[in-house]
């Protein structure tokens, strides 16, 4: 039995569990210095001497605590070192500051400096993701797996700039038509841009995702226009107000295979109001220089009238004068130019601010001088 069981009894040999004899050296100096001690002062010691004593005679049988931690310099395990650089996707590479490094998962970050270099110091053995990123740059993935054996990794990424939307107009057209009749049509319009040159745009659709609708965008003469036209019929129950209640997206489509999701977009209104010509009207016989005129248009929101003037030519419409006025209160305009004789019509549209229109019916007249 210890020798401080006599002063302190302990339930089950206690002591013995938390000092085993193959960890406790009866020859240490600690221990012999105690029993001289004891042997000097020929006294029983009290309780919370004995406690005190304890107290400086345990630590040495308490075991160091394990190094695990392998961030910890004394833990000896060995450490690895990796960095890299980020470029641009194609030539010439440019390097990239800024890009935000991932290692996964020990889930610790670097940025990359103006020369778009990175680096992670001390990084433990093992075998990790190591994630690229950046705000308008695609994301890329590689693996790293290091050891003892190769403690210096390198790796280089090159990114893909995003495309986004650069502007955009996405209006509503109500025509008003003798034959067939009524048209209800909107027009979006898209100029798109990519940090790797306009070339890299492959394509662009609107997607309505609530309606089950996508459509691909036509391109134009620019390479980085791109037009979309909506006719009524194309929606559920011929109905275009469907685009002023749902929002659509427009996904961007990159040659070496990204795809961006731009918005949300929504149409702003339809000018349901259509406006009302007087005159000339109903195959009316004028001079070459016509007044027109019209009901004025009330509305809650600003807008412009536009008078549009149609020369049937072999009975195809072509289209000789065209007059925006941009005074609401407005309700006629005479043409400047003479018009020769012949057969025409003309219609009053309106337009709001945000390009959205609506157009009368054609208003048959003669011209004959």
């Amino acid at each position: 039995m210890c020798w401080f069981n006599r002063l302190l009894p302990i339930r089950e040999n206690s002591w013995q569990k938390a000092c085993p004899k193959t960890e406790i050296d009866l020859q240490s100096p600690n221990i012999l210095l105690f029993f001289q001690m004891l042997n000097l002062l020929k006294i029983r010691c009290s309780i919370g001497v004995a406690l005190a004593l304890c107290a400086m005679i345990l630590p040495a049988c308490v075991p160091d605590a394990p190094r695990l931690n392998p961030f910890d310099p004394g833990s000896g395990s060995e450490a690895t070192a990796i960095s890299g650089r980020v470029f641009t996707y194609y030539e010439p590479r440019q390097p990239l500051a800024g890009v935000l490094l991932r290692l996964q998962p020990l889930n610790i970050a670097a940025v990359t400096d103006a020369a778009g270099n990175f680096s992670f110091a001390n990084v433990p053995a093992g075998d990790y993701q190591l994630i690229a990123s950046g705000e308008n740059w695609s994301a890329d993935t590689t693996t790293v797996s290091v050891s003892a054996q190769n403690l210096q990794q390198e790796r280089t990424f090159f990114l893909n700039a995003l495309p986004r939307v650069s502007r955009y107009r996405f209006f509503s057209e109500h025509i008003d038509r003798i034959f067939p009749g009524e048209q209800y049509i909107a027009r979006l319009s898209v100029i798109a841009e990519d940090p790797d040159g306009p070339g890299d745009i492959r394509e662009l659709h609107l997607e309505i995702p609530e309606l089950a609708f996508t459509r691909q965008l036509a391109p134009t003469a620019r390479v980085d226009s791109f037009t979309l036209t909506i006719e009524d019929i194309e929606l559920p129950e011929n109905n275009l107000f469907l685009l002023t209640e749902y929002e659509c997206n427009i996904i961007l489509f990159d040659d070496p295979g990204a795809q961006v999701s731009d918005g949300p977009f929504r149409l702003s209104r339809i000018i349901e109001q259509k406006p009302l010509p007087l005159s000339p009207a109903r195959f009316d016989t004028t001079d070459a220089r016509p007044q027109f005129q019209w009901q004025r248009f009330l509305v809650p929101y600003q807008f412009s009238y536009q008078v549009d003037i149609y020369n049937l030519i072999a009975g195809i419409p072509v289209l000789v004068g065209q007059q925006t006025l941009a005074d609401p209160f407005t309700s006629q305009w005479q043409s400047v130019d003479s018009l020769a004789d012949g057969q025409y019509y003309w219609t009053l549209g309106v337009r709001d601010l945000l390009g959205n229109f609506s157009r009368s019916e054609e208003q048959y007249f003669l011209i004959r001088q």
